[in-house]
């Protein structure tokens, strides 16, 4: 907002809210996915398209069209557009008046905000970039989900890289997805005679293991971390009614569909649990997905990774205004909604039922 507008944006459309009486003063059309607004001066900077967590698994996808529009923010005039960015758009920084910078899934794109022009694009070599952010320096910092670089916002060129990634999955755990893996393509294409009477005992010893690990744990940002959390929640509850609403008789059709829903379920459950390639495919994930996380806290990114020098795995931090990997906490167990207590010098994680503090002070 400013002294006059607030400004808004939602399926393509940005417009400019009178704060007096909540009018509509302009609309700006047909932008694309509108994720982002940032108003310098009288000129609103709209990134479009990105990268959006989707809610019922957590996974990122990728929604275009990708690019940057700028807009007059008194008249609603599209001053330009610039489409030349793929693939992974990041999150826009300013460095200076004059200049944009922005990553897609290959290159760091310097824009000229005068005109909409591209000034220079130079590889970043970071897989799967998430965001970028201006440090102390006013260097431009891509994070990814394992790796972290610094980039000179005037040249573009690197400054400092910081790579770290999750633990590996160790050559048993390997070797036992690939076997499970290739058993379940035996049980899906091979021959019928046996998958009735072999199938029944192999479903039964896989349906006693806990598949709570079977999602890999990763985390990008807090909305990610908020969504991947979410999702679980919400597949483990179940609603039950007390009191009176127990006792009140439901709609007849909503009884009827959730009668229906339930008998799909069970049926569905079932077939689920005497199918040998379904439970075979089920354990070659679990054992094949890797712990990871790359998550931003404060002045530090932490990525969860086999420390060297101290034994097991845990979290390294990499400052973000140094590129100095000046912080290493071994963890037991991963928890992506650890917390950083910078004042206190202290990093909380939990571990099953227990709250661990882990010094970080220096």
């Amino acid at each position: 907002m400013d002294e006059a507008f607030i400004y808004t944006s939602g399926r393509g459309h940005v417009r400019a809210i009178r704060r007096d009486d909540g009018e509509i003063e302009w609309e700006a059309k047909d932008l694309g996915l509108t994720p982002e607004i940032i108003l310098a001066g009288r000129v609103l900077y709209v990134r479009t398209g990105g990268q959006f967590t989707r809610l019922k698994d957590g996974e990122i996808v990728e929604r275009g069209p990708y690019g940057v529009t700028a807009i007059d923010s008194r008249t609603g005039k599209i001053l330009w557009r610039y489409k030349g960015a793929d693939k992974g758009i990041t999150n826009i920084v300013l460095p200076d008046a004059g200049t944009i910078m922005l990553a897609d899934r290959d290159d760091l794109i310097t824009i000229d905000t005068a005109n909409g022009k591209r000034r220079s694009r130079s590889s970043h070599r970071i897989k799967g970039a998430s965001f970028a952010l201006l440090n102390e320096r006013n260097e431009v910092v891509i994070g990814g989900r394992e790796e972290i670089a610094a980039f000179d916002s005037r040249t573009g060129q690197g400054v400092w890289r910081a790579r770290y990634p999750p633990p590996s999955r160790g050559l048993l755990r390997t070797i036992t997805a690939i076997a499970a893996r290739a058993a379940s393509l035996y049980f899906r294409f091979g021959g019928t005679a046996t998958m009735a009477f072999r199938g029944v005992q192999i479903a039964r010893g896989i349906s006693s293991l806990s598949w709570s690990g079977l999602a890999s744990r990763s985390s990008y940002s807090n909305l990610q971390s908020l969504a991947t959390n979410s999702a679980r929640s919400y597949a483990n509850n179940r609603f039950r009614a007390f009191g009176v609403a127990a006792r009140a008789r439901p709609n007849i059709g909503v009884r009827e569909r959730l009668i229906q829903r339930s008998t799909r379920n069970v049926d569905d459950r079932l077939l689920d649990r005497l199918d040998p390639a379904q439970q075979l495919e089920r354990l070659s994930r679990f054992l094949w997905h890797r712990e990871r996380l790359a998550a931003l806290r404060g002045d530090w990114m932490y990525f969860y990774t086999n420390l060297k020098g101290v034994e097991g795995n845990g979290l390294a931090g990499v400052n973000i205004h140094t590129g100095a990997t000046d912080r290493a906490v071994r963890l037991r167990d991963l928890d992506e909604r650890f917390i950083a207590d910078e004042v206190a010098g202290m990093l909380y994680s939990a571990s099953g039922n227990r709250l661990i503090g882990y010094s970080v002070a220096r």
